[in-house]
């Protein structure tokens, strides 16, 4: 049995793609908003802010969010998460 590239894998190839617009999309707007900010306020602690508020969700979600998974049903979880 001979094996086919991923490459030519139609399904794989349209994945990869995806995922490399969503990376380089977050990437220019993770750089352009603070730059926005900077151009419009003058102040380069309003850019800061705005760019380390980007933190701040991740920051505050990811440990309460993971200590309720361990301690809630698996399937309550999946369901309500739909």
């Amino acid at each position: 049995m001979s094996r086919v590239p991923l490459r030519r894998n139609r399904a794989f190839v349209l994945l990869s793609t995806g995922q490399l617009v969503t990376q380089v999309g977050s990437a220019v707007s993770g750089l352009a908003l603070p730059l926005l900010v900077l151009a419009i306020t003058h102040s380069p602690g309003k850019a800061g802010l705005v760019d380390s508020s980007g933190a701040l969700g991740p920051l505050l979600f990811t440990l309460p969010a993971g200590v309720l998974v361990d301690r809630v049903n698996r399937k309550v979880i999946m369901v309500s998460s739909t």
